[in-house]
């Protein structure tokens, strides 16, 4: 399932002006145009980890550029392969990669790293809400008996 631009804001969490700057700024969203659905989970994940080091650690969204990419292709991961891991940022290597276990060690000197486990229930959550209110709305017909019409024999 895809999402739009607005969905993606809002399961982000992203304000219209900080959406720009990421547009201008990260080529994964740069590249995700047009009004019809184009953002995946893997796309809101990698955005809730992206708003997460930005706003939680006051990482500036221009010096992790480069590490844009592979965020968002890393998170697009299978959901089982996410569940239970570890984004690892390696600032100095300028390198990602998705570890498991609940205490991984970082081989890095320099890295950031974010539990994918409570973005995985943010994003479950979000998704299981939008879909609660989604109820199959009742038909304001009666319902009609039909008569099978008898078989022909050939």
């Amino acid at each position: 399932m895809e999402y739009t631009l607005s969905q993606f804001r809002d399961l982000v969490g992203l304000s219209l002006e900080t959406h720009r700057h990421w547009k201008r700024v990260l080529p994964p969203v740069r590249r995700k145009a047009g009004r019809s659905p184009c953002f995946s989970v893997g796309d809101l994940i990698a955005g809730l980890v992206i708003r997460r080091l930005t706003e939680d650690v006051g990482v500036r969204v221009g010096s992790i550029v480069d590490l844009a990419d592979e965020v968002f292709q890393l998170c697009s991961s299978p959901w089982a392969t996410l569940e239970g891991a570890t984004l690892s940022l390696d600032l100095r290597r300028r390198t990602c990669a998705l570890l498991k276990g609940r205490s991984p060690n970082s081989p890095a000197e320099l890295a950031l790293t974010c539990r994918l486990d409570p973005i995985l229930a943010e994003v479950r959550a979000s998704l299981l809400k939008d879909q609660a209110g989604v109820a199959q709305a009742t038909l304001p017909f009666g319902p009609v008996g039909v008569r099978a019409e008898p078989r022909r024999q050939a």
